[in-house]
């Protein structure tokens, strides 16, 4: 009776041990299958991310020279997104001996944000053709991005029209950074510093705002940098701020470049090196244009 009760149990712990592996084989093959979709699914994802940032950064013009028959103007623009898609933007054509130009910056980041940037740059180019007063320009877009605008998404934008036989340079600035400007005094030497136009608000945030146009010269040696806060907000290790003052210095050691494309280079190479390898947090962006004689 004792031997027969060990034999019972021996048989009962044999079942139990068996069934106990078939749930786990079946747990594993779950499991296995779940995690074949999943991953799958992330290929999927990344593929339709990577057609989704080569059709973003097709919308923005890439050729450098910009304009190779045209030896008055030196444009270089440069973007790089914090992710495979961004929020930044910049384009430049010229219509009618004018050159139209701007950079934008949108709010929030990702896949919405890369949305609302296609949307904010078919609108500029759009309008831009049959429209020169930048504050116009900036105006349309405003009404077209604050109308159903259910997420409240904005664009900070700074828009010029430079007039190719003249240097008359007419702009608006929505909310964006303050560009610097590389002048030339009257004693031939340059002087890199800071403009600070009027601040109208981003575009998308209210509908009928009613934004200001301004206008400067720039004569043939003059500059202007344009760029987006991913630069300047650029961090370290220790989060602190690559900053205006950092930004300013890097365009004046670089303003005697000969070329805009060699500018933007430096400009990015000391972003770089302040950021010391850290993760790029914010889409960093930037257009260098240079009106020749």
């Amino acid at each position: 009776e004792l031997y027969g009760n060990i034999e019972k149990m021996k048989r009962n712990t044999t079942w139990i041990a068996c069934i106990s592996i078939l749930v786990m084989i079946v747990s594993l093959i779950w499991l296995f299958r779940n995690l074949q979709k999943v991953t799958i699914s992330k290929a999927g994802i990344e593929h339709d991310l990577k057609i989704a940032s080569a059709i973003q950064m097709g919308m923005i013009p890439k050729l450098y020279p910009a304009f190779p028959n045209r030896k008055e103007l030196d444009v270089c623009g440069f973007l790089k997104p914090a992710k495979s898609v961004g929020g930044d933007l910049y384009d430049y054509f010229i219509r009618e001996e004018k050159f139209f130009f701007c950079i934008g910056d949108v709010s929030g980041k990702g896949i919405p944000a890369s949305l609302f940037m296609a949307v904010v740059r078919s609108l500029f180019r759009n309008v831009s053709l049959h429209e020169d007063n930048p504050a116009a320009i900036a105006d349309a877009l405003n009404t077209g991005l604050a109308e159903g605008n259910e997420y409240n998404m904005f664009c900070t934008m700074f828009i010029g029209v430079l007039d190719l036989q003249n240097g008359h340079l007419d702009y608006c600035n929505c909310g964006h950074n303050p560009p610097i400007a590389r002048r030339i005094k009257e004693d031939g030497s340059m002087d890199v510093h800071y403009i600070t136009p009027k601040t109208n608000l981003a575009i998308g945030m209210f509908e009928g705002f009613p934004f200001e146009r301004e206008e400067t010269e720039m004569k043939p040696g003059e500059a202007f940098f344009l760029y987006t806060d991913g630069v300047t907000e650029a961090e370290n290790i220790d989060k602190e701020l690559f900053g205006n003052d950092a930004t300013l210095k890097a365009v004046t050691t670089a303003a005697k470049c000969k070329s805009m494309k060699v500018l933007t280079a430096n400009v990015l190479a000391a972003v770089n090196t302040f950021a010391e390898g850290t993760e790029q947090s914010d889409d960093i962006t930037m257009v260098g244009i240079k009106r020749r004689s």
